[in-house]
Formats: C-alpha cells, sequence, structure tokens
C-alpha cells in the first residue's frame, strides 16, 4: 500500500502521466479494478480522455467515478440500494412541516420563518453541516460552550431543532445528498470495492473532513493511490501554510494527505513536475505564470 503525491504547476502534464500509468497498468493487471476519481464535472471529460489514450480506445477494468458515484456503486454492492436521495424541493416541504410545528421552541429563528428566502438559507445551512460531518450532538455541544455568546447558541440550538425534525420527519430509508457520503464512510471498510485496487484523484483542489474519512479508509484497503495537486515545486518544500498564499488550499492538501499517511502507516512518494508542456518559459505568458501573485525576487520580462 503506498500513496504517490504527483505534484507541479498547471500544464505540467499531471493527468495525462496519471492517466497512463493507470491505463497501462490496467493493461499489466486486467483482474485489478482500477479507479479514477474526479468531481463530479470532470467525469465525462476524463471518460473521453482516457478512450483516446486507451491503446484499444475502451475502459475496459477502469471505473471512472465521483465521491458520489462511488457512493452509489458500494452502496448497491452492499444491498443498499434501496436509499431514496430527497431532492431540494422534498428537503424544502420537510423543512417547512418542521417549522410549523416547532414554531414555539424556536427562540431565535422563530421571528424570521414568513421572511422569503428564509427557509432556501436554512436549507444551504443544513446540506453544509451534512457535507463537514456537523450532527445534532455537536451542535448541542458547541451552544453549551458559548454562554457568553447567547445569540449565537440560541442560532444553534434552533437549527439543532431545525436538523432534528428534518431526521425524524424523513424516514430511515431518505437521505439528503450531502449525507450520501457520510453513509459511504460507513459502509466502505466493509466493503470490498476499494480492495487491492489502483486508485488516482485528480481534479482537487482539496476534500472536506467526510472526504477525509473516505480517503484514510482507501488508503489503508487500495494496493496504490496517486493523487495530482496543482502544486510547484518551489512551494512544495515549504513549512505551514498560510491563508493568503497563492497555493494554501494545495499545501493545506497536501500536508493532511501526509498525516493520514504516516498515522496509516503508508510509505509516501512524491514527484514533482517542472516542464511546462502548454507555455514557454520564454514567452510573456510563461513570465506572467511564474510571478503572478507571488513574491520575491523579479527576473526581466521577455519582450513582447
Amino acid at each position: 500500500m503506498s500513496l504517490q503525491l504527483l505534484l507541479g504547476g498547471a500544464g505540467t502534464g499531471k493527468t495525462r502521466l496519471l492517466l497512463e500509468r493507470l491505463i497501462d497498468s490496467s493493461e499489466r493487471h486486467p483482474d485489478r479494478r482500477h479507479v479514477i476519481l474526479v468531481p463530479e464535472q470532470f467525469t465525462m471529460e476524463t471518460q473521453r480522455e482516457v478512450v483516446a489514450l486507451h491503446p484499444r480506445h475502451a475502459v475496459m477494468n477502469i471505473d471512472i467515478l465521483s465521491f458520489e458515484r462511488l457512493a452509489y456503486r458500494v452502496l448497491g454492492e452492499a444491498g443498499r440500494g434501496d436509499l431514496q436521495i430527497l431532492t431540494e424541493m422534498g428537503k424544502n416541504m420537510l423543512l417547512r412541516k418542521a417549522a410549523g410545528e416547532h414554531r414555539e421552541e424556536l427562540k431565535v429563528f422563530g421571528r424570521s420563518l414568513g421572511k422569503a428566502g428564509f427557509i432556501s438559507r436554512l436549507m444551504t445551512m443544513i446540506s453544509e453541516l451534512d457535507q463537514y460531518g456537523v450532527t445534532e450532538e455537536k451542535l448541542e455541544e458547541t451552544a453549551e460552550h458559548l454562554a457568553d455568546r447567547p445569540l449565537l447558541a440560541g442560532k444553534l440550538r434552533d437549527l439543532r431543532i431545525f436538523y432534528q425534525a428534518l431526521n425524524e420527519t424523513r424516514g430511515e430509508n431518505a437521505i439528503a445528498a450531502e449525507e450520501l457520503l457520510s453513509v459511504l464512510n460507513g459502509c466502505l471498510e466493509s466493503s470490498g470495492f476499494l480492495r487491492n485496487a489502483v486508485v488516482v484523484l485528480d481534479g482537487f483542489t482539496g476534500f472536506t473532513p467526510v472526504q477525509y474519512e473516505i480517503l484514510e479508509i482507501m488508503f489503508r484497503q487500495a494496493k496504490s493511490v496517486s493523487l495530482a495537486l496543482t502544486l510547484p515545486q518551489e512551494e512544495a518544500g515549504e513549512p505551514e501554510a498560510r491563508p493568503e498564499e497563492l497555493f494554501y488550499l494545495s499545501k493545506s492538501t497536501l500536508a493532511h494527505c501526509r498525516r493520514l499517511a504516516a498515522e496509516n502507516g503508508i510509505t509516501v512518494e512524491t514527484e514533482c513536475l517542472t516542464k511546462n508542456l502548454r507555455i514557454r518559459e520564454d514567452s510573456a505568458l510563461g513570465y506572467l505564470e511564474r510571478h503572478f501573485l507571488r513574491l520575491g525576487e523579479r527576473e526581466t520580462p521577455p519582450e513582447s
């Protein structure tokens, strides 16, 4: 089991190199599962690129998935295919029902229930809580530690009421789309879907806490995991990243993945690509790419 980190600036060929290596592995090990994980909006584009690069122009034993599609595959194999995903309209209706039934209990939000757009903003907030693994218990625990900020504590308790009412109303087999990864996290450990697989992750700048939990299981189960991050070589060796830095998200993701690997005894290999395949270094665009929003010594820009 190993974690391979492929770093480099934009245009250095990280995606192509990862795909070529994965395709080569899929040809040499046809009985092994190969998985490419990308953001949902890149799945079709990645499928097209894999088909173009593959010597037989087919995906064969390669699965191209997003985290959400991975969840559906694993849950289907685990016999959880009966789960119903709540639509935005469904969540809206359940929250309105909860607001009517618990109006008297709401200390802060009670006066805002009739305002236009309140339920939509509340729905967005609950979606954020689901994505970051914040439970009813965490909301109540946090509220108890905010005795010096009664307004914020009141809002958190009102959120907990909505959260609890939503969970009780929708039934056992209905979940919000944002909870899908939490359900996956509970099933992935016992699933054999990623066991001894070759996994590639591309197109991500960062992950949510729930996604990091899935990555940790993936590190332990997969034969190898390769992660591409947009991070130039000169930035990769720097210590703790600061929020104002240009590559803050990539640096934070790199540090978090290395920490997870160390905690689980996973070998980490790092490779940096430096040659830009899209832009000539001696061009004006190449100069801009190297110095835009970066401090430090300045070289003389090329003549246009």
